[in-house]
């Protein structure tokens, strides 16, 4: 399941910064994205209602308890799940703090020798 505060946290950019106004979220984001890449584009704000709507729609398959049939298939657990790793991903690292920038690799090394150290022992056992 998604994250519990992705909708709060919508509904507070909206509300406190945004002043509700798509135009003002479109400026705001074409903002960031040229103080950090150079260019004015604010197209990051649709990849964003994109990853709501998955968010939302993920989790009402959770609570009408519809979690299997969604999961069987491969192809929608891996868009999903990419497509969540991506935005994660972008808002901490790339759009996020500057310290989030030394601490993203250390956290994906040790997500690495976790993953490998979990398949040794996992060999181990069988």
């Amino acid at each position: 399941m998604g994250d519990p505060l992705a909708i709060p946290h919508v509904i507070c950019a909206f509300e406190f910064v945004h002043d509700w106004s798509h135009q003002r979220a479109l400026a705001h984001t074409a903002a960031q994205t040229e103080a950090l890449l150079g260019i004015r584009w604010g197209g990051g704000l649709y990849f964003n209602y994109v990853f709501t709507v998955l968010w939302l729609a993920d989790t009402v398959a959770w609570w009408v308890g519809d979690v299997d049939m969604h999961y069987r298939r491969r192809g929608y657990f891996w868009t999903l799940h990419v497509v969540f790793a991506f935005m994660v991903f972008n808002a901490t690292v790339v759009f996020g703090p500057s310290v989030w920038r030394w601490v993203a690799p250390v956290v994906r090394v040790a997500i690495v020798i976790v993953y490998f150290l979990s398949k040794h022992y996992r060999n181990l056992l069988r």
